[in-house]
């Protein structure tokens, strides 16, 4: 599956004007016999911050597992990822970064044989797992469009 992915900063006080973009390919697999992918990542932080700190890549490997809700259509998930950053920024003082993220989603074939297109909405934040003092991490909320061939 490859998908098209982007998301909003948000916090405690309401959204931000750092986003989040990106691409994704997924294979599908099991994770102890859940229903999972394997995701390898690379997306850009961008905003119009005045000082471009926050305006990196990162790249990286998550293990996503998702449980269909009935014959909807519809599934739940949850993601753990693995992740390098281009620069460490101010709000996480290390370049290796954890990923976590919770989506829900809804996947419909195209035509028979022919493939399936899925949407997904997500929360997602990526932190260095307290690994150097400064650890505030990043929290987004966004959306992605798939199609798995």
């Amino acid at each position: 599956m490859i998908s098209l992915v982007g998301g909003v900063e948000f916090g405690g006080r309401g959204f931000a004007s750092l986003g989040d973009f990106g691409i994704h390919y997924a294979q599908p697999d099991r994770f102890f016999r859940i229903p999972g992918r394997l995701v390898a990542e690379l997306e850009t932080f961008v905003g119009d911050y005045a000082k471009k700190t926050f305006y990196m890549f990162i790249f990286g490997v998550a293990q996503d597992i998702y449980l269909p809700i009935f014959r909807t259509g519809l599934y739940v998930g949850l993601g753990f990822g693995i992740y390098i950053r281009t620069k460490q920024g101010i709000r996480i003082g290390s370049a290796f970064t954890f990923g976590e993220k919770v989506f829900l989603g809804y996947a419909h074939n195209v035509a028979k044989g022919k493939g399936a297109l899925s949407y997904e909405i997500f929360l997602k934040h990526y932190s260095n797992g307290s690994l150097t003092a400064i650890n505030a991490g990043y929290n987004f909320v966004g959306g992605s469009i798939g199609y798995s061939f």
